[in-house]
């Protein structure tokens, strides 16, 4: 088994043990070949990937590079296609999985207000940039929350906004997609949560990134406020008390003061071994992690992105 990072960062091999970095609640798991079909490989090449899933149990999963992005639901303006999201949750479900994120970004290419060289090529052109209507995005949250209903427990708006290949607009931009699917969710499922963006962080400098996106957010827009941690020295997870302590300091300051705060991506990277893996899970959790997720799970070791679409 194998935790997989970001491409470009280490990959972290995790023993057969991997259950015990898990005990306990609100720990999931991004789990990206859960269901099989085509898949282009290393070499370029395509082949049947037969799907594949944890020997361990499974409470939770974020579904992000999974083919679930909103350019994979909705290709065309004129046509959703939910069949691999709906493998996923039927999945999931077959597995005893209690808790399903939906990560709602990824503008498709027919919806998007420009096309950059800086799009996450992996997602394709356009798949960073505002949707060049506002209706666009109003359609497609309305569709799928009414469509999932209860069975999709939390939607998170946005991926690694301070990274250009994942969001090239602004934060304000981004806040008024966070508030106008907080308003269309809460409408068609209130019982689902909507999450705030995960900003990418690698060291205690880029708290500034969550300070300034939750700053243009509503207070009261959103149930739970994120991020992801990736320490910029792989195995060094000695600054996240720090970090968590900023972003509490952080998300008061931004009226969020009583909003939990989730890990929706973790990995300390290669130098880090299974003691790594279990310290920094008692540390998001002693200092007040509602949730954390695993990037992620597989049997095949691969930092290729592209096989995940």
């Amino acid at each position: 088994m194998v935790l997989v990072a970001i491409v470009g960062t280490a990959l972290t091999p995790i023993p057969s043990s991997a259950i015990g970095i898990q005990e306990g609640g609100g720990v999931g798991w991004h789990v990206p070949w859960a269901v099989g079909g085509p898949r282009l490989s290393d070499s370029g090449s395509v082949y049947q990937h037969p799907g594949e899933w944890p020997s361990f149990p499974v409470e939770s999963i974020r579904l992000w590079d999974t083919r679930t992005a909103w350019l994979n639901l909705q290709p065309r303006a004129d046509l959703f296609d939910f069949a691999h999201l709906d493998a996923h949750l039927e999945r999931a479900a077959s597995e005893g999985v209690e808790h399903i994120t939906l990560v709602l970004a990824g503008t498709p290419r027919w919806a998007a207000s420009r096309e950059m060289p800086t799009d996450a090529p992996w997602l394709g052109p356009g798949s960073a940039a505002p949707p060049a209507s506002i209706e666009h995005w109003r359609e497609f949250v309305r569709e799928v929350s009414t469509r999932y209903a209860g069975r999709i427990h939390a939607y998170e708006i946005g991926n690694e906004p301070n990274l250009v290949r994942f969001w090239n607009g602004d934060y304000g931009q981004l806040a008024a997609l966070v508030e106008e699917a907080a308003d269309i969710v809460g409408q068609q499922d209130p019982a689902a949560q909507v999450l705030a963006p995960a900003p990418l962080i690698t060291e205690l400098r880029d708290v500034v990134h969550a300070r300034e996106l939750w700053s243009h957010l509503r207070p009261g827009s959103v149930d739970a406020l994120t991020f992801h941690y990736y320490p910029r020295t792989p195995g060094s997870i000695d600054q996240l008390p720090a970090i968590m302590s900023h972003l509490r300091t952080a998300a008061r300051e931004s009226g969020f003061a009583q909003v939990p705060l989730w890990i929706t991506e973790a990995n300390p990277g290669a130098a880090a071994s299974q003691k790594d893996l279990s310290r920094l899970q008692r540390i998001a959790r002693g200092n007040g992690a509602e949730r954390l997720y695993w990037y992620a799970w597989m049997q095949r070791e691969s930092s290729n992105l592209l096989e995940f679409h």
